[in-house]
C-alpha cells in the first residue's frame, strides 16, 4: 500500500519524471555526426554509413510508461497501463496492459501497485518489457481529460453500457454503449470505470480506444495544440505520436483464470524488436557500454542482438560498420574477465552465439564490441 500522502500526492497530478533526455530515434540517416576514436582523440570522420569505418552515436527510442488510475474508497486504484513507443518520423505503436497482466508466476501490475505504488508497478513493467521507460506519467480519469480538453469531444465507439450497481443492487447506466462524440463528463467516466465483474482486458480496451481517438484527432488539426510545444518529454513524446502512423496494440497475453493474464513475454520481445531499434536497459550493469559493427554481414537482424544486449543490461552507444570485413562474428571484451561486465556478457554470448576474445580497448567507455562477421551473411 502507499504509506504516505505525500506519495499520493504524487502520484495523483500529472506526475511527469523525466528519467533521462528523451531524443530522437536512430535511423540511417540521422546517423550523420561520425566519429572513430583512439584514446579519446578523434582520427578519422566518416559521413558514409555505408561505407568501413562508419559510427554514430545511438540515441535512445523514446518510450513512456502510462499508469491510468482512480480513486476508490479513498484510495488509489490501477485500472490499466499503456506503453507508448514514437519508433521513428514514419511510426509509433501504443501497447495497452490490462491491470492483472503479469509474467508467469509473477505479481500482476495491479498487486504491484497496491504494494509499492508507482515503483512496484513500474518493476513489473520493467521485467515484462525488457526496456528502460525515458517517461513515467500517472494519469487519473481528471489529469487525463484536462491533458485532452482542447481536443474534446472524441468521436469513439463504446461497445459495452457502463454501470454502476448501488447497495440495493439497483443498475444505473452511466454512459450508454455506441459510436458518437463523447463530451469531457463521458470521456472522464470511460477513462475512470470498471463494470462491476467486468474483466481488466475491456478497461484496457477502452482506454486504448481514447487513445486511439484522440491521437487520431490531434493529428488531423490544422494546428497542435500549444501544450504540445512544452518541452516535457513525455509531451513531446505525444507530439511525435500525432505526427506519425500509429499501431494500437494489445500485450500479448493469455488468460489463466477469469481476470488475471500471464504475459507472453517472447512474443512481446518479438514486437519490441521491430518498434523499438534502439532500447535503454532498465536496469544496467554498470561500465557495460557496447558498440556494435557490421563486418560484412549486410542485411542481419541486428535489431535482435541489440535488444539481447539490452536485456543483458547493457546499452549499445555506438553503431556502425567494421573497418575491413571480418570472416566470423565475435564479441571482444575489453573489460577485465572478473569485472561485472562478465557474467552478462556471457548471457549475450550464449544467446546470440558469439564468441568472447580479450583483447585492450582504445575507448574507456566502451566494455565490449560486437562484430558481426561474414559468417553472419544472408545465404544468396
Amino acid at each position: 500500500m502507499l504509506r504516505a500522502p505525500a506519495r499520493l500526492s504524487i502520484l495523483f497530478a500529472v506526475l511527469l519524471v523525466s528519467i533521462g533526455v528523451t531524443a530522437t530515434v536512430v535511423s540511417r540517416a540521422a546517423q550523420r555526426a561520425v566519429l572513430d576514436s583512439q584514446a579519446g582523440a578523434v582520427v578519422e570522420v566518416v559521413n558514409d554509413p555505408d561505407a568501413p569505418g562508419f559510427r554514430a552515436f545511438t540515441n535512445p527510442t523514446p518510450v513512456a510508461a502510462v499508469l491510468h488510475t482512480t480513486i476508490e474508497d479513498a484510495r488509489p486504484v490501477l485500472r490499466s497501463a499503456s506503453v507508448l513507443i514514437a519508433s521513428g518520423p514514419s511510426g509509433g505503436t501504443i501497447i495497452s496492459v490490462p491491470s492483472h497482466a503479469r509474467a508467469e508466476g509473477g505479481s500482476t501490475v495491479e498487486e504491484a501497485f497496491d504494494e509499492a505504488g508507482l515503483d512496484g508497478a513500474v518493476a513489473v513493467l520493467h521485467d515484462l518489457f525488457g526496456v528502460a521507460f525515458g517517461e513515467l506519467v500517472v494519469l487519473d480519469a481528471e489529469s487525463w481529460t484536462t491533458l485532452m480538453q482542447r481536443d474534446l469531444p472524441l468521436s469513439m465507439t463504446l461497445r459495452t453500457d457502463l454501470v454502476s450497481i448501488d447497495r440495493v443492487g439497483a443498475s444505473q447506466t452511466l454512459v450508454p454503449a455506441g459510436s458518437r462524440s463523447y463530451e469531457l463528463a463521458d470521456v472522464a467516466i470511460v477513462a475512470a470505470h470498471r463494470n462491476p465483474g467486468e474483466s481488466p482486458l475491456g478497461v484496457a480496451e477502452r482506454h486504448q480506444e481514447i487513445w486511439r481517438s484522440w491521437i487520431s484527432r490531434t493529428a488531423q488539426a490544422q494546428e497542435p495544440p500549444s501544450l504540445f510545444r512544452v518541452g516535457a518529454g513525455f509531451v513531446d513524446l505525444l507530439g511525435q505520436l500525432t505526427s506519425a502512423e500509429v499501431s494500437y496494440l494489445l500485450i500479448p497475453a493469455r488468460a489463466s483464470d477469469a481476470e488475471t493474464f500471464d504475459v507472453d513475454v517472447g512474443a512481446l520481445q518479438d514486437i519490441l524488436v521491430d518498434v523499438v531499434p534502439m532500447p535503454r536497459p532498465p536496469r544496467p550493469v554498470p561500465g557495460f557500454g557496447v558498440m556494435v559493427l557490421d563486418g560484412g554481414a549486410g542485411e542481419v537482424p541486428m535489431a535482435t542482438l541489440i535488444a539481447d544486449i539490452t536485456r543483458a543490461g547493457a546499452t549499445v552507444s555506438v553503431v556502425g560498420n567494421a573497418a575491413e570485413p571480418q570472416p566470423t562474428s565475435v564479441a571482444l571484451r575489453h573489460a577485465a574477465p572478473e569485472s561485472n561486465v562478465g557474467a552478462a556478457l556471457a548471457d549475450v554470448a550464449a544467446r546470440a552465439d558469439l564468441d568472447v576474445e580479450d583483447r585492450e580497448g582504445d575507448d574507456p567507455s566502451i566494455a565490449v564490441t560486437v562484430v558481426l562477421g561474414l559468417d553472419r551473411a544472408p545465404a544468396s
